[in-house]
């Protein structure tokens, strides 16, 4: 009796765990053929490039180099008429805090006037910081925000800050800390039209933290294989849905 019962058990979790791979492999079967249906759409629009109403920053996140973009800059510069000097891509790396990321957009875009931002994880941050009005004539002057996986609210991974690369620009993430705070006081960028984009299944950011108050907020099923969050800003999805309301 004991081995029929034992015998259902494992009968019953083995067609259980194949319902599950069945149900995964669909799915990445669905996803797959989204970011296939979207590449072919960038290649539509590709053929009829349209020129950038402003300058385009790119702005990284806290720990990814200038290089995380390539991809979507193909996309980008495929689809519009621009120059070089019309998409700007900062490193924003380095030993200071966010603060000092802030310092390194407005150093760039100086004589730049109205910009358009699309920024990947704490670049969202660092945009909005740079926008304050309290900057004077310091400030960005950002038109559009395109935000994709940035923590708004924070990262649970920012409590780790003493021992990661970069630590000041972490601490800072963390959803306690007082630049996160400030940026929530301050209203003065609160009219600034926000888009934000998320896939699930990441796992540096969570979805109520990458959807900003008032944004209209893009969420996308989860992508194949692992660092979801660093590969979003390369998803042919995401970059579909950016660049058709950055030419809107």
């Amino acid at each position: 009796m004991r081995r029929a019962t034992l015998a259902v058990l494992v009968l019953t979790w083995g067609i259980f765990l194949s319902g599950c791979s069945a149900a995964e492999k669909k799915r990445a079967r669905e996803v797959a053929s989204e970011q296939r249906e979207a590449e072919l759409e960038l290649k539509s629009m590709a053929e009829t490039p349209k020129p950038l109403r402003r300058p385009v920053l790119l702005l990284t996140g806290w720990l990814e180099p200038p290089s995380n973009w390539k991809r979507f800059r193909t996309w980008l510069e495929s689809s519009t008429v621009c120059s070089d000097r019309e998409i700007l891509c900062p490193d924003l790396r380095g030993p200071g805090g966010l603060a000092a990321a802030v310092e390194k957009v407005l150093a760039v875009c100086a004589d730049r006037g109205e910009v358009d931002v699309i920024a990947h994880s704490a670049g969202g941050l660092v945009a909005r910081e740079a926008a304050r009005k309290s900057r004077g004539e310091k400030r960005l002057r950002i038109v559009r925000l395109f935000a994709i996986a940035t923590p708004h609210k924070g990262t649970p991974w920012g409590k780790f800050w003493p021992v990661l690369p970069y630590p000041l620009q972490a601490a800072d993430c963390r959803p306690t800390s007082p630049f996160i705070a400030s940026l929530d006081g301050d209203l003065s960028t609160a009219s600034m039209p926000i888009s934000t984009f998320w896939a699930e299944g990441d796992v540096v950011v969570p979805r109520e933290s990458a959807q900003a108050v008032g944004a209209e907020h893009h969420a996308y099923s989860r992508p194949k294989g692992f660092f979801i969050h660093r590969r979003c800003a390369g998803d042919p999805r995401v970059a579909r849905d950016v660049i058709a309301g950055l030419l809107k």
